[in-house]
């Protein structure tokens, strides 16, 4: 598939109507998303018959565009019933072949081991997310610290991700991103150099308004692999 016709296929892809700010739903726009599914396919030829997850797959934009490079399963995990469900009806339209799970769950669920993720545990060979970048103050406790929220996704995604892990983070925040890989015994290489547009949100509160302003921030799409 080329990548315009990748790009005007998810066009089609219903996104969120109303966006919930404190889980900052941010579009992942039919651009972005068919750039990074195509340079994971035919750079890494990390889709095509892998088993993908998603952390935070929101309406399934990117799960949706890996899904044309025909991985042999995927699961897409979202705390939002909202947006699963809006996720459920746009994989319904695209009618693909390869199997497509979706879970309802908190992030901070897989960190339990009381839960019954652990099965998932190294079972993924690709993973591909564009998670919060934190900045509405979401944080998790773990036993040593607090960590903002897409370190978080990124942690528990070199758990249950055997292969690669493909996520977009803020720039300025990669000299830390590089030395929590290095913790992970992972490599992290910069894919490309990004503006991500975070829209401006209406907002009723004007002690929030400067939150809500439309504004473009430095953003790296990031690889990260396990060292055998």
């Amino acid at each position: 598939m080329k990548l315009k016709e990748l790009e005007s296929h998810l066009q089609q892809v219903e996104t969120f109507p109303d966006p919930k700010l404190h889980l900052e739903q941010y579009i992942t726009t039919p651009h972005l998303a068919s750039q990074i599914a195509f340079n994971i396919d035919k750079i890494y030829d990390d889709i095509s018959g892998k088993k993908m997850c998603e952390f935070g797959i929101g309406t399934g934009m990117l799960t949706i565009a890996c899904s044309f490079f025909e991985p042999a399963y995927s699961l897409g995990v979202d705390i939002d019933n909202d947006a699963l469900a809006i996720c459920q009806k746009n994989l319904e339209f695209f009618e693909f072949d390869n199997p497509v799970d979706l879970l309802q769950a908190d992030v901070k669920q897989f960190l339990n081991k009381e839960n019954s993720f652990d099965k998932f545990i190294n079972y993924f060979d690709t993973c591909v997310m564009n998670p919060p970048f934190g900045t509405k103050n979401q944080k998790l406790e773990t036993n040593e610290k607090q960590y903002g929220i897409d370190i978080q996704f990124l942690m528990i995604a070199s758990e249950f991700c055997a292969g690669s892990i493909y996520s977009l983070h803020k720039s300025v925040t990669r000299d830390y991103l590089k030395k929590k890989a290095k913790q992970w015994n992972m490599k992290m290489e910069i894919v490309s150099e990004l503006k991500y547009n975070i829209p401006k949100v209406e907002n009723r509160n004007k002690k929030l308004f400067k939150e809500s302003k439309e504004k473009d921030i430095a953003v790296d799409f990031v690889r990260l692999s396990h060292i055998v």
